[in-house]
């Protein structure tokens, strides 16, 4: 059975019909002794007949959506996790926690020997551009972009990793503020495309790249991280850059949904009459994380990550992307207990978003982040969370960070 209709062109066989039937039957016949039917059996029923779920029986028992039967299952289990990890003694924690988020995500760990190519480079006014191909893993590199400014002297510059679906054309499209005050601060900034992100990302969809990775026994979030520890490891390894002034800084360009009526669709439907937006949490998830393995990272700056995989799970509707999906991650931690981890290095997190892609309030996000927020309390001026995105500061918050 090929699938094939009377229509032109291969097409999925969701349905088989008389045509494909006739198809079947001689095969059926041939293996198993299927009598070939003289005719076709048609008896269409009414809604009512095959109604498996009337609405007074409904009425009666209540039934749960599958949402809230995932949200209690994650609850619990995320509970059960958390109270093992606070069982432990404080110097095992940040392993523990460590060792069980990777047999989650999968491969993450860098390629100390990655090889480095590097393609071009440009001087311009005040800064110097250097394009680099960095092979990750045999067989795939992933491009970056280091910006140095013209340094005076011959000491080490201080970097600022900057990560996001985008990748380093948006960045530079649209962070040009940000990145001009790094650079006229002595800060070097390295813009780069992870697999599956800007021009990694042509030709391939997020949904395709989250397929292959979870049949190859990986995930793409893992994947990805393993790429951005390998450019960690390759910058800490040149002699013009200092690896221990190192700033994790991701951000997100997508916009967000609005908090009143929201008219839910799928995001690969025909649009509605309400444009759905998809977050962009890939960015923040990967600077927490590689924050989280990679010790000499000072600082980590966020902008509209996502607040929680729980928040995923609290409506039928989300709309985060798939290849940022890890299965059972919640039996290990959530994104809070990542963050919390990082105390008391310096953490800002800005106009972060929940599973439906809205902005969250002060308050939200302080019920939200209070196990971090517990974490800080000795340095509390360390933890920084802002509702809304504030660009001038960002840079500066940076800046301030490698310049102690």
């Amino acid at each position: 059975m090929d699938g094939f209709g009377p229509f032109p062109g291969p097409g999925e066989c969701t349905n088989v019909g008389v045509y494909l039937r006739k198809k079947i039957y001689p095969i059926l016949k041939q293996w198993l002794d299927v009598p070939i039917p003289p005719h076709e059996y048609h008896n269409v029923r009414s809604d009512s007949d095959l109604m498996c779920l009337t609405p007074e029986a409904a009425a009666e028992r209540r039934p749960k959506t599958t949402s809230e039967i995932a949200y209690r299952m994650a609850e619990e289990r995320l509970s059960a996790a958390r109270a093992k990890l606070a069982s432990l003694p404080a110097a095992e924690r940040l392993q523990s926690l460590r060792a069980s988020l990777k047999a989650k995500l999968g491969d993450i760990e860098p390629n100390t020997q990655a090889a480095a190519r590097i393609a071009w480079t440009k001087p311009l006014s005040g800064l110097a551009v250097e394009a680099v191909e960095l092979q990750t893993v045999p067989g795939l590199s992933v491009p970056l972009l280091l910006l140095k400014p013209k340094a005076s002297s011959s000491k080490r510059l201080p970097v600022v990793l900057a990560l996001a679906q985008g990748g380093k054309e948006r960045f530079l499209a649209e962070r040009n503020g940000e990145l001009a005050a790094l650079l006229k601060q002595g800060i070097a900034v390295c813009l780069t495309d992870v697999r599956g992100t800007g021009e990694t990302a042509r030709g391939s969809s997020a949904t395709s790249l989250a397929a292959t990775e979870l049949m190859l026994g990986d995930t793409a979030l893992g994947t990805r991280l393993k790429d951005a520890r390998t450019v960690l490891r390759y910058l800490s390894g040149r002699g013009d850059l200092d690896p221990k002034r190192v700033v994790l800084w991701s951000d997100s360009f997508a916009g967000v949904n609005p908090r009143g009526l929201l008219l839910d669709q799928s995001v690969d439907q025909q649009p509605g009459p309400q444009a759905i937006q998809q977050a962009q949490p890939l960015g923040s998830l990967l600077t927490l994380l590689a924050a989280l393995y990679e010790d000499d990272v000072r600082a980590v700056a966020v902008r509209r990550g996502l607040v929680s995989y729980l928040s995923v799970l609290k409506d039928r509707f989300c709309y985060v992307p798939q290849d940022v999906i890890v299965p059972g991650i919640l039996e290990s931690a959530d994104i809070v207990d990542v963050i919390a981890a990082l105390s008391p290095r310096a953490v800002l997190l800005e106009g972060f978003v929940d599973g439906r892609d809205r902005s969250l309030s002060t308050s939200e996000l302080e019920g939200e982040l209070r196990a971090a927020s517990s974490a800080y309390r000795g340095a509390p001026s360390q933890l920084v969370v802002r509702e809304q995105a504030a660009e001038p500061e960002l840079a500066a918050w940076m800046a301030g960070q490698v310049s102690r």
